[in-house]
């Protein structure tokens, strides 16, 4: 058997020739450059956004803030760009980078980024000139850039730590209807090394599970219009909004937040079984246990936007009843001690406040109070590990 080697990388006369023929083409199409800085013929001009996202930069809880690093691909038409292949060596595209090197810039539409944080300007992600792209037979412009992207997110965590975050941005040109639009199959997607179940992503607590995308019209500035064939164009503003969902997910909650918790109330709960001096002991112990888990959950915890979590529910609720417990140990103990003393040495004044049935009510307190106790002690960790 005789084998041979093949060349797969082209010759130097073929890269001479597609060379040549790149620039013949390139002259025939930019015969009056400047022509080519003006908007498209074929308008309205509709321009499909997509964008990746790389990675997560930062997440800044205290100040509502997300940065990301991500890809913006616009992809639109120009009639002006289009020629046939066998005319050019079968030449099907062309590179960005080459043609503004040869030729110059080409028309570009300006796009802003709206809803940045206070303090922001909004910037023309075009005006950097730092993209690639690609310019196919079709007239078909590919223009791709990497940015970081930093957008306000409402961090609002009423079912901390199981909580969900939205963080969007919108994408507006300074164009009227009849001139631009954003093609509504535009749209967004991740990276594999975010959506994969075993990647978590290491900034902050959360992971980004989901990244969505919709088109809209703004007529006259003032309302928000889907269809705009109800609407006179001309008055009518293109937007593109995207919206990032993010899911908490921190691994060290249970033994931070949940293990605490679930101490406490069985200290509470364990205070009721010793109806004496100790049980008042254990009291005040655990409102010291309670205070330095409380300064522990304020650190670990995000800031309250939207609600407070069900965990910090529980621990004021547990710290009032202590509270109130440590109120009635004292009163229990000093009717046991005083009027049980005086059972014993004034049989006759004992009859007397038995018909009060003080001593026996604080007694069938005590009892009713341990029951009490032992199942909200059952149902307060039922709670916290449903959460």
């Amino acid at each position: 058997m005789f084998t041979s080697d093949v060349a797969l990388k082209p010759s130097a006369g073929e890269m001479y020739n597609r060379h040549e023929k790149e620039v013949e083409l390139m002259r025939d199409l930019f015969k009056n450059p400047k022509a080519m800085h003006s908007m498209p013929p074929n308008q309205p001009v509709r321009v499909i956004p997509i964008l990746t996202i790389d990675h997560i930069r930062s997440i800044e809880e205290s100040q509502g803030l997300i940065s990301v690093a991500a890809t913006f691909t616009f992809t639109w038409m120009d009639d002006r760009l289009q020629w046939e292949p066998e005319k050019y060596g079968g030449i099907r595209a062309l590179s960005l980078l080459d043609v503004e090197d040869s030729v110059g810039d080409i028309w570009t539409p300006i796009i802003h980024m709206t809803d940045l944080p206070e303090g922001r300007k909004q910037s023309d992600l075009f005006m950097s000139r730092d993209f690639n792209g690609i310019i196919t037979y079709t007239g078909t412009v590919k223009a791709a850039m990497k940015t970081i992207v930093t957008t306000p997110c409402y961090f609002g965590f009423g079912e901390y730590p199981n909580d969900y975050q939205n963080c969007s941005f919108t994408l507006l040109a300074p164009y009227f209807g009849n001139e631009f639009q954003f093609a509504n199959w535009g749209g967004a997607e991740l990276t594999r090394f975010l959506t994969s179940e075993e990647k978590v992503a290491d900034v902050g607590d959360f992971r980004l599970i989901d990244l969505d995308s919709q088109g809209y019209f703004m007529f006259l500035g003032i309302k928000v219009v889907e269809d705009i064939t109800k609407y006179n164009i001309h008055h009518c503003r293109s937007y593109f909004r995207y919206n990032l969902m993010l899911k908490r997910e921190n691994k060290l909650v249970f033994a931070q937040l949940s293990v605490p918790m679930i101490v406490a109330c069985v200290i509470v709960a364990m205070s009721a079984i010793i109806p004496n001096k100790y049980g008042l002991i254990i009291l005040m112990f655990s409102v010291l246990y309670q205070t330095f888990n409380a300064l522990t959950m304020s650190e670990i915890m995000p800031d309250d936007y939207n609600g407070m979590p069900m965990i910090s529910v529980l621990a004021v609720v547990l710290m009032f009843e202590t509270l109130l417990l440590i109120g009635w140990r004292v009163y229990s103990l000093h009717i046991r001690t005083i009027k049980g003393l005086g059972r014993l040495t004034d049989p006759l004044r004992y009859t007397e406040f038995r018909q009060s049935v003080t001593l026996d009510a604080v007694i069938a307190a005590d009892g009713a109070l341990s029951i009490i106790l032992f199942l909200q002690c059952i149902g307060h960790i039922y709670i916290i590990l449903k959460n």
